[in-house]
């Protein structure tokens, strides 16, 4: 009797969404089977958003973060696919976040809200306030205008 078992793919999890931290940081309770779960804090995938607590990118930072905040809605289950397990250097595990069979990520990459990251989670080009065009014109304006100047 030949019983096949579907392989398991160990990078994919269901997770319930507990809270958003900034537009890029998401807090997930991850079920890891066996009744065993795991509340952490998960950097989203190929994207780093504008800071939300530091300025001069704050404004910007928390507009992005109500724009996922409002993208998420009321969801409660995700699922995530991660294939790194090492922590980023703020205590992060990155993964690539879907709700509702949608992308965080590449929603916010096609809105222009974050800048592109490669797998190392360094920005692919310049990190520049500019690029993000789709962030309204009024909170990039608050963000160049910021006394100091933008860095």
């Amino acid at each position: 009797m030949d019983v096949s078992i579907p392989p398991v793919d160990q990078f994919y999890r269901h997770a319930e969404y507990i809270r958003c931290v900034d537009a890029d940081t998401l807090v997930l309770d991850v079920d890891n089977g066996w009744n065993q779960h795991l509340i952490e804090r998960f950097r989203i995938a190929r994207c780093d958003a504008p800071e939300s607590n530091r300025y001069p990118e704050m404004p910007a930072g928390q507009w992005v973060t109500g724009q996922v905040r409002t993208w998420i809605g009321d969801a409660v289950e995700v699922a995530i696919h991660s294939t790194e397990f090492n922590p980023d250097q703020w205590g992060r595990c990155v993964a690539e976040v879907w709700i509702e069979g949608h992308n965080l990520s590449q929603w916010l990459l096609d809105h222009n809200y974050v800048w592109p990251t490669d797998d190392k989670g360094q920005v692919i080009g310049p990190r520049d306030i500019e690029r993000l065009i789709g962030i309204p014109e009024m909170v990039r304006k608050q963000v160049t205008d910021y006394v100091g100047g933008y860095v």
